[in-house]
């Protein structure tokens, strides 16, 4: 993943934004946060600017480890088609929530 980050042009901080306020969805046993518009704009109220990371997709496997990041603005393609188990949404938020605390760690230094 790194790799593909450097070749497209995606910094690690961007990558956290994106897990930290990005969009979670599922899809074929991964877990895909994305940064569109809306997360944006619901940053901004927050003075959190995610302009840089728009259309950055981070796809995560079952164990949390990020297998690809990649760039697409293109995201009607990616609404969920069912609910998130209870479980997974529980997993999400607490690799969610270690991903602002990391984002805000590195934000300090």
């Amino acid at each position: 993943a790194r790799v593909r980050m450097s070749q497209r042009g995606i910094s690690i901080t961007a990558v956290f934004q994106t897990i930290a306020f990005g969009r979670i969805l599922r899809g074929r046993g991964a877990t895909i946060y994305v940064i569109g518009k809306k997360e944006i704009a619901s940053c901004a109220a927050d003075n959190i600017d995610l302009s840089s990371c728009e259309g950055i997709h981070v796809v995560m496997n079952g164990d949390g480890i990020v297998s690809t990041v990649y760039r697409n603005h293109s995201l009607p393609k990616m609404k969920p088609k069912r609910r998130i188990p209870e479980r997974i949404f529980r997993e999400n938020r607490k690799r969610r929530k270690s991903a602002a605390e990391s984002f805000l760690v590195l934000g300090s230094l």
